[in-house]
């Protein structure tokens, strides 16, 4: 390729900006290196505003189980940690301390 092609040449746009979806905040780019896609498959699979609500929900749900666990773990670990120190056993602190003791 000379210095005459190369200047003819049209730099392609390698993105795009895609239509907002519903209930999206940010706005979405789609990269075009394989060619132009098919917005409208794109837009139709894409999870409709009650999926992303009911979704969020259980995600809301599960981050609130999971910090309800840490905490009962936390308080039985303390509870273990008494007991041992009462009857004289060395716990490792963290589970990284504990001795491997998986059958491989």
């Amino acid at each position: 390729m000379n210095c005459n092609s190369a200047a003819r040449t049209v730099a392609r746009p390698r993105c795009k900006n895609c239509p907002r979806a519903a209930g999206a905040r940010e706005q979405r780019w789609i990269h075009l290196l394989c060619g132009e896609p098919d917005i409208q498959a794109l837009m139709a699979s894409a999870p409709t505003t009650a999926e992303a609500e009911g979704l969020l929900a259980r995600v809301t749900a599960l981050e609130n189980t999971l910090a309800r666990l840490k905490a009962d773990n936390a308080q039985l670990r303390s509870h273990v940690l008494n007991i041992s120190e009462q009857l004289g056993i060395a716990l490792p602190q963290t589970l990284d301390d504990a001795p491997d003791h998986s059958q491989n």
